[in-house]
């Protein structure tokens, strides 16, 4: 049964068979902290056995997000087993991301903003929401090479004593890499709105990704085309990532999901820039970069706008 976002009522919270120990501390007080947000619980995925074992594999559902201008918006959370055992919920994230939904999902690096690549409304949607600047660039979470192949122009080929880069690439992906490759034409234009009037441009270059962790990797395989994505600034300046804290704070800009697979440690991807055909390090992340180490190394402003 796919989740469904419940519109809040406090009194179904109190009387919803009295199962709310079922929950952390930690989660009940972030799911009640904002007066504006009302939780209810989705009975039909809390079964007795379930809750005799003790295992994370619940849903919550919070509404109601108040925004601004009083705008209210609704958010879906998703919580799923680290090992995507339980992937069958991402059903319902599928639905909200192909009709224009922007959201946050785990990554093997940390967690990130994601809408689908061909929607520009949503894309602009996710701009907003992060508050970040429109000249700065988004990568691609990739479904398999196949799409790498769509939206770029492909590993350099080497020669010399430049490596044969899909070879090594192949090595490293899925993993906690982002490589810089040149665009195609298939890759959509971003479009700014410049004194009232639409400019598009093609991108020359773009970051693309296979991540390793099974949850990014289930719901990758459910969709038509890949993600845009950005990741999500750590909240309160913390390493941990904590997506009820990621509710908390985007829930009431618009996000409409996040999909939970528990508090994490975030470590940056390691970035490669390839689009001139030798392997560049721009940023040694969580991702071994020895492979590619030819003793030149990068710390320019291309690094970080991959963040």
């Amino acid at each position: 049964m796919a989740a469904s976002v419940l519109k809040g009522n406090s009194a179904n919270t109190r009387t919803a068979f009295n199962l709310t120990t079922v929950f952390s501390r930690r989660r009940t007080a972030a799911c009640r902290k904002p007066p504006s947000l009302t939780c209810a619980l989705n009975k039909a995925h809390l079964t007795r056995p379930t809750v005799a074992r003790g295992i994370r594999n619940r849903q919550v559902c919070c509404a109601r997000n108040r925004g601004p201008a009083g705008k209210t918006s609704e958010t879906t959370l998703v919580e799923i087993e680290e090992d995507a055992s339980n992937s069958w919920r991402l059903e319902e994230i599928v639905e909200i991301v192909e009709s224009g939904g922007v959201g946050i999902i785990p990554t093997d690096s940390c967690y990130a903003f994601v809408c689908d690549v061909h929607n520009s409304k949503a894309v602009d949607k996710m701009y907003r929401i992060k508050d970040m600047d429109a000249s700065k660039p988004l990568s691609i979470l990739c479904r398999n090479f196949n799409d790498i192949d769509t939206f770029t122009n492909g590993f350099p080929a080497g020669g010399n004593e430049i490596p044969n880069t899909f070879r090594v690439a192949k090595k490293c992906l899925p993993g906690a890499y982002t490589f810089i490759l040149q665009a195609s034409k298939e890759l959509p234009k971003r479009c700014f709105d410049v004194g009232g009037k639409k400019q598009c441009k093609f991108r020359k270059c773009v970051g693309v990704r296979i991540p390793g962790d099974e949850i990014c990797l289930a719901l990758l395989s459910r969709l038509h085309a890949p993600l845009l994505c950005t990741s999500v600034p750590a909240t309160s300046g913390e390493m941990q990532d904590d997506p009820i804290a990621m509710l908390d704070q985007f829930g009431k800009l618009g996000l409409d999901f996040v999909v939970d697979g528990g508090t994490r440690i975030a470590e940056p991807s390691s970035v490669i820039d390839l689009s001139s055909g030798s392997p560049l390090i721009l940023r040694e992340g969580k991702g071994d970069v020895s492979m590619w180490d030819l003793g030149d190394e990068s710390e320019g402003a291309l690094a970080a706008a991959y963040a």
